[in-house]
């Protein structure tokens, strides 16, 4: 499994997501085969996309005695070298894909503080 499976701490991708990954992108593909294109919304909140879809009321039967509405949310964190403002979605054939673009991110070297011992170590003695 890749990095995009487990990536970030709000929640997993879904089960029924196929991801694919290479060295420049990131792949996903879900299945929602029962909304439309309309009846579907994909928002980016900080690092997590948000998929939401709600079925649009049809012309019901008068001899219908209910009727199934249904309603998907689906949240997923990028990982961290996911080029977030690149980001394609697109909906075909009951499948929404999102492409993701990776950059590359190299370490970068904190530097360590020294810190006091105890409170007013830096203080001059009198």
């Amino acid at each position: 499994m890749g990095v995009m499976r487990f990536a970030g701490d709000v929640r997993r991708l879904p089960a029924h997501a196929n991801i694919e990954e290479d060295e420049t992108e990131y792949v996903v593909h879900l299945d929602v085969a029962d909304f439309t294109e309309r009846e579907l919304v994909v928002d980016l909140v900080g690092r997590t996309v948000v998929v939401q879809g709600d079925q649009l009321e049809t012309d019901t039967r008068p001899d219908e005695t209910f009727r199934l509405h249904e309603r998907l949310v689906e949240s997923f964190r990028l990982p961290d070298d996911a080029e977030s403002d690149g980001i394609v979605v697109r909906f075909r054939h009951g499948t929404l894909e999102l492409r993701i673009p990776r950059v590359k991110t190299e370490p970068r070297r904190l530097r360590i503080e020294r810190a006091a011992t105890f409170a007013g170590a830096d203080a001059p003695a009198s």
